[in-house]
């Protein structure tokens, strides 16, 4: 669908054609009426892919992964960490986690809440999975009120 907004951000805004995207259209709308909720979901997503192409914040983000896997520093070799990034994203998935409580460490999920539990009532929490690069798992976490910053960090 060429209108798909969805589609639109993912392979013209930040040419990823190729990532995978798992996104629930009802989910979706449920998750953009919550009264605390400020963002919209293009926009959380469009904050979310920023976040993953840019952060350095987490030792186990996938920027860091990748400079570290290469002995490159980010400060110096930025270009040839993006290149790599890149590659390995076109060849992985994104999801939008639904808004579940995560509070219970032993229940089972067909699939993988955030490390930190990040409350998905006050977050657009996306996970993302890049196979070819590690088999890290990585949660990508903006806020709903629109004022904190978007972070990702990741786990194996």
């Amino acid at each position: 669908m060429a209108n798909d907004p969805v589609e639109q951000i993912i392979n013209q805004e930040f040419s990823l054609t190729g990532l995978t995207c798992q996104f629930d259209k009802a989910a979706i709308s449920d998750q953009e009426a919550l009264p605390n909720n400020k963002i919209s979901f293009p926009d959380a997503l469009r904050a979310a892919l920023k976040t993953i192409l840019t952060s350095n914040s987490s030792r186990e983000s996938p920027r860091i992964i990748i400079a570290e896997g290469l002995g490159l520093s980010l400060t110096t070799n930025d270009k040839e960490v993006n290149e790599k990034l890149r590659e390995f994203l076109v060849q992985g998935s994104i999801r939008l986690l639904p808004n579940e409580d995560w509070s219970d460490y032993d229940r089972e999920y067909d699939y993988f809440p955030p490390e930190e539990r990040e409350p998905a009532a006050d977050n657009w929490v996306f996970f993302l999975k890049l196979p070819t690069l590690s088999d890290h798992l990585y949660w990508v976490i903006v806020p709903r009120d629109g004022q904190q910053d978007a972070y990702i960090y990741g786990f194996n």
